[in-house]
Protein backbone atom coordinates (compact mmCIF):
# COMPACT_ATOMS: atom_id res chain seq x y z
CA UNK A 1 0.00 0.00 0.00
CA UNK A 2 1.04 3.58 -0.63
CA UNK A 3 1.53 6.56 1.67
CA UNK A 4 -0.42 9.83 1.56
CA UNK A 5 0.26 13.44 2.49
CA UNK A 6 -2.99 15.34 3.15
CA UNK A 7 -3.99 18.89 3.98
CA UNK A 8 -6.97 21.25 3.87
CA UNK A 9 -6.74 24.76 2.43
CA UNK A 10 -9.48 27.31 3.11
CA UNK A 11 -9.84 30.63 1.27
CA UNK A 12 -6.29 30.46 -0.10
CA UNK A 13 -4.73 31.16 -3.46
CA UNK A 14 -1.84 29.26 -5.05
CA UNK A 15 0.90 31.51 -3.67
CA UNK A 16 -0.35 30.91 -0.10
CA UNK A 17 0.14 27.15 -0.31
CA UNK A 18 2.55 26.67 -3.21
CA UNK A 19 5.38 25.56 -0.91
CA UNK A 20 3.24 22.92 0.76
CA UNK A 21 1.96 21.49 -2.51
CA UNK A 22 5.25 21.43 -4.39
CA UNK A 23 7.39 20.19 -1.50
CA UNK A 24 4.86 17.46 -0.64
CA UNK A 25 4.78 16.37 -4.29
CA UNK A 26 8.57 16.27 -4.38
CA UNK A 27 8.64 13.62 -1.62
CA UNK A 28 7.37 11.08 -4.18
CA UNK A 29 4.23 10.24 -2.22
CA UNK A 30 0.59 10.72 -3.18
CA UNK A 31 -0.67 14.17 -2.25
CA UNK A 32 -4.20 15.45 -1.64
CA UNK A 33 -5.41 18.96 -0.83
CA UNK A 34 -9.01 19.41 0.35
CA UNK A 35 -9.95 22.86 -0.93
CA UNK A 36 -12.55 25.09 0.75
CA UNK A 37 -13.55 28.16 -1.26
CA UNK A 38 -10.43 27.98 -3.45
CA UNK A 39 -9.38 30.69 -5.86
CA UNK A 40 -9.20 29.88 -9.56
CA UNK A 41 -5.42 30.07 -9.55
CA UNK A 42 -5.24 27.56 -6.67
CA UNK A 43 -7.33 25.13 -8.69
CA UNK A 44 -5.09 25.69 -11.69
CA UNK A 45 -1.95 25.35 -9.57
CA UNK A 46 -3.08 21.98 -8.21
CA UNK A 47 -3.99 20.81 -11.69
CA UNK A 48 -0.71 21.94 -13.24
CA UNK A 49 1.31 20.27 -10.48
CA UNK A 50 -0.76 17.06 -10.48
CA UNK A 51 -2.05 17.58 -6.95
CA UNK A 52 -5.26 15.70 -6.18
CA UNK A 53 -7.74 18.45 -5.27
CA UNK A 54 -11.00 17.68 -3.46
CA UNK A 55 -13.43 20.60 -3.44
CA UNK A 56 -15.79 21.39 -0.57
CA UNK A 57 -18.28 24.25 -0.34
CA UNK A 58 -19.16 25.03 3.29
CA UNK A 59 -22.73 25.73 4.36
CA UNK A 60 -24.31 27.73 7.16
CA UNK A 61 -24.42 24.73 9.47
CA UNK A 62 -20.72 23.95 9.28
CA UNK A 63 -18.34 24.48 12.18
CA UNK A 64 -15.59 27.10 11.97
CA UNK A 65 -13.26 26.23 9.10
CA UNK A 66 -10.35 25.66 11.48
CA UNK A 67 -12.34 22.81 13.05
CA UNK A 68 -14.25 21.70 9.97
CA UNK A 69 -10.99 20.61 8.34
CA UNK A 70 -10.65 17.76 10.84
CA UNK A 71 -14.07 16.40 9.93
CA UNK A 72 -13.32 16.66 6.21
CA UNK A 73 -9.96 14.96 6.74
CA UNK A 74 -11.64 12.18 8.71
CA UNK A 75 -14.19 11.60 5.96
CA UNK A 76 -11.59 11.65 3.20
CA UNK A 77 -9.26 9.28 5.03
CA UNK A 78 -12.06 6.85 5.68
CA UNK A 79 -12.81 6.84 1.95
CA UNK A 80 -9.20 5.92 1.07
CA UNK A 81 -8.16 3.84 4.10
CA UNK A 82 -7.83 0.71 1.96
CA UNK A 83 -5.50 2.50 -0.49
CA UNK A 84 -2.99 4.02 1.93
CA UNK A 85 -1.27 2.34 4.85
CA UNK A 86 0.08 5.57 6.38
CA UNK A 87 -0.76 9.24 6.19
CA UNK A 88 0.71 12.57 7.27
CA UNK A 89 -1.91 15.29 7.79
CA UNK A 90 -0.61 18.83 8.15
CA UNK A 91 -1.43 22.51 8.02
CA UNK A 92 -1.04 23.86 4.52
CA UNK A 93 0.23 27.43 4.64
CA UNK A 94 3.29 27.00 6.84
CA UNK A 95 4.53 23.43 6.38
CA UNK A 96 7.48 22.54 4.16
CA UNK A 97 8.71 19.02 3.36
CA UNK A 98 12.46 19.03 2.98
CA UNK A 99 12.52 15.36 1.95
CA UNK A 100 10.43 12.19 2.28
CA UNK A 101 9.31 11.90 5.94
CA UNK A 102 7.88 8.39 5.83
CA UNK A 103 11.09 6.41 6.47
CA UNK A 104 11.66 8.33 9.71
CA UNK A 105 7.96 8.07 10.63
CA UNK A 106 8.00 4.29 10.22
CA UNK A 107 11.20 4.08 12.25
CA UNK A 108 9.61 5.96 15.16
CA UNK A 109 6.41 3.92 14.95
CA UNK A 110 8.38 0.69 15.05
CA UNK A 111 10.40 1.90 18.02
CA UNK A 112 7.42 3.15 20.04
CA UNK A 113 4.85 0.55 18.91
CA UNK A 114 2.30 3.36 18.55
CA UNK A 115 -0.10 3.92 15.62
CA UNK A 116 0.09 7.74 15.68
CA UNK A 117 2.98 10.19 16.02
CA UNK A 118 2.71 13.89 16.93
CA UNK A 119 5.36 16.48 17.68
CA UNK A 120 6.15 18.31 20.90
CA UNK A 121 6.67 22.06 21.01
CA UNK A 122 9.15 21.36 23.83
CA UNK A 123 7.46 23.53 26.43
CA UNK A 124 4.91 22.98 29.20
CA UNK A 125 1.42 24.44 28.95
CA UNK A 126 1.89 26.63 32.02
CA UNK A 127 5.05 28.14 30.51
CA UNK A 128 3.68 29.30 27.13
CA UNK A 129 1.24 32.20 26.98
CA UNK A 130 -1.01 31.38 24.03
CA UNK A 131 -1.46 27.66 24.64
CA UNK A 132 -1.90 28.11 28.37
CA UNK A 133 -4.69 30.66 27.89
CA UNK A 134 -6.30 28.51 25.19
CA UNK A 135 -6.38 25.47 27.48
CA UNK A 136 -7.83 27.52 30.34
CA UNK A 137 -10.57 28.98 28.15
CA UNK A 138 -11.44 25.81 26.28
CA UNK A 139 -11.05 23.16 28.95
CA UNK A 140 -10.87 25.08 32.20
CA UNK A 141 -12.65 22.33 34.09
CA UNK A 142 -9.57 20.07 33.68
CA UNK A 143 -6.88 22.74 33.49
CA UNK A 144 -5.18 21.74 36.76
CA UNK A 145 -4.73 18.17 35.50
CA UNK A 146 -3.15 19.27 32.21
CA UNK A 147 -1.17 22.46 32.89
CA UNK A 148 2.06 20.56 33.57
CA UNK A 149 1.85 18.56 30.32
CA UNK A 150 4.04 19.39 27.34
CA UNK A 151 2.36 21.16 24.43
CA UNK A 152 2.03 19.08 21.27
CA UNK A 153 1.13 20.67 17.96
CA UNK A 154 -2.00 19.79 15.96
CA UNK A 155 -0.34 21.05 12.78
CA UNK A 156 1.16 17.65 11.96
CA UNK A 157 -0.54 14.31 12.65
CA UNK A 158 1.08 11.15 11.29
CA UNK A 159 0.64 7.40 11.41
CA UNK A 160 -1.61 4.59 10.27
CA UNK A 161 -4.40 5.92 8.09
CA UNK A 162 -7.39 4.66 10.09
CA UNK A 163 -5.84 5.70 13.39
CA UNK A 164 -5.11 9.24 12.17
CA UNK A 165 -8.65 9.44 10.77
CA UNK A 166 -10.04 8.55 14.20
CA UNK A 167 -7.85 11.17 15.84
CA UNK A 168 -9.11 13.83 13.42
CA UNK A 169 -12.68 12.92 14.33
CA UNK A 170 -11.96 13.14 18.06
CA UNK A 171 -10.32 16.55 17.67
CA UNK A 172 -13.34 17.75 15.71
CA UNK A 173 -15.84 16.54 18.30
CA UNK A 174 -13.93 18.08 21.24
CA UNK A 175 -13.65 21.39 19.39
CA UNK A 176 -17.33 21.84 18.53
CA UNK A 177 -19.09 24.74 20.27
CA UNK A 178 -16.11 25.31 22.53
CA UNK A 179 -16.02 28.63 24.42
CA UNK A 180 -12.40 29.23 23.41
CA UNK A 181 -13.29 29.44 19.72
CA UNK A 182 -10.24 27.98 17.96
CA UNK A 183 -9.29 25.10 20.21
CA UNK A 184 -8.15 22.17 18.03
CA UNK A 185 -4.65 22.09 19.52
CA UNK A 186 -5.94 22.04 23.09
CA UNK A 187 -8.34 19.27 22.05
CA UNK A 188 -5.41 17.22 20.77
CA UNK A 189 -3.55 17.70 24.02
CA UNK A 190 -6.55 16.68 26.09
CA UNK A 191 -6.67 13.46 24.07
CA UNK A 192 -2.94 12.96 24.64
CA UNK A 193 -3.50 13.21 28.38
CA UNK A 194 -6.02 10.38 28.43
CA UNK A 195 -5.18 6.69 28.69
CA UNK A 196 -6.26 6.30 25.05
CA UNK A 197 -3.73 8.92 24.00
CA UNK A 198 -0.92 7.44 26.06
CA UNK A 199 -1.50 3.97 24.65
CA UNK A 200 -1.85 4.95 20.99
CA UNK A 201 0.05 8.18 20.33
CA UNK A 202 3.81 8.69 20.41
CA UNK A 203 5.16 12.16 21.17
CA UNK A 204 8.32 12.98 19.24
CA UNK A 205 10.78 15.82 19.71
CA UNK A 206 12.89 17.55 17.04
CA UNK A 207 15.97 15.59 18.12
CA UNK A 208 14.27 12.41 16.87
CA UNK A 209 14.45 13.83 13.37
CA UNK A 210 10.88 13.72 12.02
CA UNK A 211 9.31 17.14 12.57
CA UNK A 212 9.96 20.52 14.13
CA UNK A 213 7.43 23.18 15.16
CA UNK A 214 9.29 26.47 15.13
CA UNK A 215 6.84 28.92 16.75
CA UNK A 216 8.33 28.23 20.20
CA UNK A 217 11.60 26.38 19.77
CA UNK A 218 12.66 28.56 16.84
CA UNK A 219 12.43 31.86 18.73
CA UNK A 220 14.28 33.39 21.67
CA UNK A 221 11.22 34.35 23.74
CA UNK A 222 10.96 31.04 25.57
CA UNK A 223 14.60 29.94 25.41
CA UNK A 224 14.79 29.56 29.21
CA UNK A 225 11.63 27.47 29.41
CA UNK A 226 11.88 25.02 26.51
CA UNK A 227 13.21 21.62 27.52
CA UNK A 228 14.87 20.80 24.20
CA UNK A 229 16.89 23.55 22.57
CA UNK A 230 17.85 23.72 18.88
CA UNK A 231 21.15 22.03 18.15
CA UNK A 232 21.41 23.38 14.60
CA UNK A 233 22.79 26.65 13.30
CA UNK A 234 19.78 28.94 12.99
CA UNK A 235 21.08 30.18 9.63
CA UNK A 236 20.52 26.75 8.11
CA UNK A 237 17.68 24.27 7.73
CA UNK A 238 16.83 22.52 11.04
CA UNK A 239 18.82 19.31 11.10
CA UNK A 240 19.93 16.48 13.33
CA UNK A 241 23.50 15.30 12.79
CA UNK A 242 23.56 17.16 9.47
CA UNK A 243 20.42 15.38 8.22
CA UNK A 244 17.61 17.84 7.52
CA UNK A 245 14.41 17.38 9.52
CA UNK A 246 11.89 16.42 6.81
CA UNK A 247 8.77 18.18 8.18
CA UNK A 248 9.37 21.85 8.94
CA UNK A 249 6.33 23.59 10.45
CA UNK A 250 5.94 27.30 11.14
CA UNK A 251 9.01 28.25 9.13
CA UNK A 252 7.38 31.61 8.44
CA UNK A 253 7.73 32.59 12.10
CA UNK A 254 11.45 33.04 11.48
CA UNK A 255 13.34 35.80 9.71
CA UNK A 256 12.48 35.56 5.98
CA UNK A 257 16.17 35.98 5.21
CA UNK A 258 16.71 32.64 6.95
CA UNK A 259 13.72 30.47 6.03
CA UNK A 260 13.57 31.87 2.53
CA UNK A 261 16.93 30.29 1.77
CA UNK A 262 15.80 26.73 2.39
CA UNK A 263 12.07 26.79 1.69
CA UNK A 264 11.77 27.35 -2.04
Amino acid sequence: MKNLILTTSANYNWDNVKLWNTSAKNTGNDVCNILINPSEDLLNGCKNNEINAVLYTPNQFDATLMHLRFLLQYKYLMSVKDQYSHVIVTDSRDVYFYHNPFPKLLEIMEKTKKDIVVGSECILYKDEDYNNKNLQMGFGYIYEEFKNNQVCCAGVLAGKTKAVADLCLMIYMLSLNNPAGIVDQAALNVILGTEFGKQNIAITRPSEGLMVHLAVIGTQKYKDKIFEKPTWDENFVPNINNVAIPIIHQYDRLDPNIWGTYCK
